[in-house]
């Protein structure tokens, strides 16, 4: 045990000092371990008054093991007790001192029983961590040799270090076939390659492509995720690449694609076949109309009025009869012509153009079609696809129509536009048909689903309407109930002319 210093008289060189300092201090005769002197801190700490705490000995504070103090010890720790009872954690310093009165320990004591605390709090901490990694090590070790998913762990250069089962059976080989090869000796090109470079030397939290591999047994379509497993945050140490067997999934999608493709062309059909009834409603007046040129000659002739300017006349009525007709029919050729690209087009004049072709067939089912847009809204543009567009529009107002005669014997549509926020187009199509049943309205865009009677509905309009709304045009489509009928809005972002 080193001296901390050496004084010859105690009382007058030390005393002001030990007394005044905070510190927890106390004096003990090293030849039977009373306690000769205090310091205020430590008084106040063990709950004493100083001539009470000089009274006692060493061991009646100290209800550890005192232990042994040697030369070179410099501290130990001790449990204490304070006068209320409490037993507290220490460390104590030591230092001699040495005055005529004898020989004497300075000790200083520290209170560590909050640090105590603190470490055994730590130490579960640490021990529940490690028990969960240990945990996490055995279920990633369990994915990764029972997961149907191909995983494979690369070394930073590339080389295959470690394959799980599942691989190994999606390429019908054994493991130590697979272990040191690259991904590319499985893909057959330097893409691959490429792609693992990109998560070695970037930032790249993972990289994803497709890829088709060809095992023994034929080609197989997988999804390849690769990630890296940084040993700080910029060294890569290893690649985790996932491998995931798509081909069936590929195929219910060719599959989802063809359902699609038959369910346009059902659609086309249909509204093929609403057309050409909307075409020999709009033929049937011209017609009419010529026929009564024609037969208006013959009559003409027998009371002879049949000069030059009585066939300059009746050809010119004829003529602007056979234009109409000739008209109606490049518009129905046109409305079904598919649209090669996207372009930006008036809804209006859309709306304007299906309107004319279907009006003589609705007001001839005593069905009032109008449409009113706003001033805005009439010089609004819409991209997308002018054509896929009237189709969806045309389907809903024959879905209208055969609602509103489904149930009466004439009735009303009208379509609505107008601007709102500045640039979001509104087009409704409201009816006095009554209405959906609520408990079905949400399920109107479902494929197949129709509230027609049997053989007179296929429930596909709403649903390629929907399609071309949102799918193909990026717009919103919603129906709700009103006091009349039904209400179809479309919301599209639109193109707004500058003040208006």
């Amino acid at each position: 045990m080193s001296d901390i210093f050496c004084a010859t008289d105690y009382k007058t060189d030390f005393y002001s000092f030990f007394k005044s300092h905070g510190a927890i201090m106390l004096l003990i005769k090293q030849k039977d371990g009373s306690i000769a002197d205090a310091s205020d801190g430590a008084c106040r700490y063990y709950g004493y008054e100083k001539d009470k705490i000089t009274k006692m000995n060493i061991s009646d504070i100290c209800v550890s093991s005192v232990g042994e103090i040697r030369d070179d010890t410099k501290f130990i720790k001790q449990k204490h007790k304070k006068y209320n009872g409490e037993i507290r954690d220490v460390e104590i310093s030591f230092g001699s001192l040495v005055t005529g009165d004898g020989e004497f320990l300075l000790s200083i004591v520290h209170d560590i029983t909050d640090l105590n605390e603190l470490n055994k709090n730590l130490s579960h901490e640490l021990e529940e961590q490690a028990r969960s990694i240990t945990e996490l090590g055995i279920k990633f070790q369990s994915v990764f040799e029972y997961s149907g998913i191909g995983i494979l762990l690369l070394d930073r250069n590339g080389f295959i270090i470690d394959v799980n089962p599942a691989f190994c059976t999606m390429m019908d080989g054994a493991k130590n076939e697979i272990l040191g090869k690259k991904l590319q000796n499985f893909f057959g090109d330097a893409d691959t390659n490429q792609k693992v470079e990109e998560v070695i030397y970037t930032e790249f939290d993972f990289v994803q492509f497709e890829k088709t591999i060809a095992p023994k047994g034929g080609f197989v379509s997988v999804n390849i995720t690769l990630s890296p497993v940084r040993k700080d945050l910029k060294s890569v140490e290893y690649i985790l690449c996932i491998i995931e067997n798509i081909s069936y999934k590929k195929k219910l999608e060719k599959k989802q694609q063809e359902q699609e493709i038959m369910l346009i062309q059902q659609s086309k059909m249909a509204a093929m076949g609403e057309m050409i009834g909307a075409i020999a409603h709009q033929c049937r007046q011209p017609l009419n109309a010529l026929a009564i040129i024609v037969q208006d000659f013959k009559s003409a002739y027998d009371f002879g009025e049949l000069d030059g300017d009585y066939i300059d006349i009746s050809v010119k009525k004829g003529m602007s009869q056979i234009a109409f007709m000739s008209k109606t029919i490049d518009s129905f050729r046109n409305f079904f012509k598919p649209d090669r690209e996207a372009e930006s087009f008036l809804v209006y004049e859309a709306m304007q153009s299906v309107c004319s072709l279907i009006g003589a067939g609705f007001n001839h089912n005593n069905v009032a079609l109008s449409v009113e847009f706003t001033q805005e809204a009439k010089e609004a543009r819409v991209d997308g696809y002018k054509n896929e567009f009237k189709q969806a529009a045309l389907n809903i107002l024959t879905n209208a129509k055969d609602a509103i005669l489904q149930r009466q014997k004439e009735g009303w549509i009208k379509v609505g536009g107008y601007i709102k926020d500045g640039h979001i187009l509104f087009i409704t199509f409201e009816d006095n048909g009554g209405g959906m049943d609520e408990s079905v309205i949400d399920r109107v865009f479902e494929p197949y689903f129709t509230t027609k009677e049997p053989g007179k509905g296929t429930g596909i309009g709403l649903y390629m309407t929907k399609m071309i709304v949102q799918d193909h045009m990026g717009c919103a489509l919603s129906v709700s109930n009103t006091q009349n009928g039904a209400l179809f809005t479309i919301e599209c972002r639109a193109n707004v002319k500058p003040g208006k």
